[in-house]
């Protein structure tokens, strides 16, 4: 099964604080943010870039750097941006500044800045910056499943399964953590002794609520040939109930 990609979320931005510049800091926020949505990475640096000379403490600028640059590949910087941003939104946060909204973007850059480890083949601090993104998001299904994808891409299967309860129970309707429980759990399957498949508590069920939320989804050719293995009768079409 091939690597599985991991998701992001979207950027979070404060209104600007009134300064003797702050149209002009607001006229580049606007303009970042928008090259932003429609993905013009490059275009949005030099933007940013002017935005911290106006105000070097700016978290959501720097948090802006570290998603232009985890696209265009530049992982390094984008984990230098991200972490400079961490800094400054904790200092936000330690002031007194509404606690949900910040906590929710240190979530947002401990993740995207796990994100750029994995990307340089450095899973171990991926894993430490998603765990710390699920302690401290408000909403950390994301969180959860970028560690159940990391895990079960490393081969611990008991954790992965673990990590994907929990994103399930923040988001139900995630097929892919049921495709990442439902192929652990698959992986730790035995043979009785009359050379029948055995597999875990739980396994079917995964598989089937993959199919039902994606049955034409990436892994529903995957899905199958698993329940075909476990001799489960496929559906021609599956429907989520209700």
């Amino acid at each position: 099964l091939s690597t599985l990609a991991l998701g992001g979320l979207p950027l979070r931005w404060q209104t600007p604080a009134a300064n003797p510049e702050g149209d002009h800091l607001e006229a580049l926020l606007s303009q970042a943010k928008a090259a932003l949505k429609a993905r013009q990475w490059q275009e949005a640096i030099p933007l940013l870039k002017q935005v911290l000379d106006l105000a070097p403490g700016r978290w959501e600028a720097f948090q802006g750097l570290g998603n232009a640059y985890l696209n265009l590949g530049r992982y390094q910087e984008a984990i230098d941006a991200y972490e400079t941003g961490v800094a400054a939104c904790q200092a936000e946060l330690a002031g007194g500044a509404p606690r949900d909204r910040l906590k929710a973007a240190l979530g947002q850059m401990f993740m995207s800045e796990g994100n750029a480890f994995l990307k340089l083949g450095k899973p171990q601090s991926a894993l430490t910056l998603y765990t710390k993104s699920a302690e401290i998001d408000p909403n950390p299904g994301q969180a959860y499943f970028n560690l159940a994808a990391t895990l079960y891409n490393q081969g611990q299967m008991e954790a992965a399964v673990s990590y994907c309860d929990r994103a399930i129970a923040v988001d139900p309707k995630r097929a892919d953590a049921y495709f990442i429980k439902g192929s652990a759990l698959f992986g730790n399957s035995s043979l009785d002794a009359n050379n029948q498949l055995i597999v875990p508590g739980g396994t079917r069920e995964a598989l089937e609520n993959y199919l039902k939320l994606a049955p034409e989804g990436g892994h529903a050719a995957d899905v199958k040939a698993m329940l075909d293995a476990i001799g489960v009768k496929i559906e021609t079409t599956f429907k989520p109930k209700g």
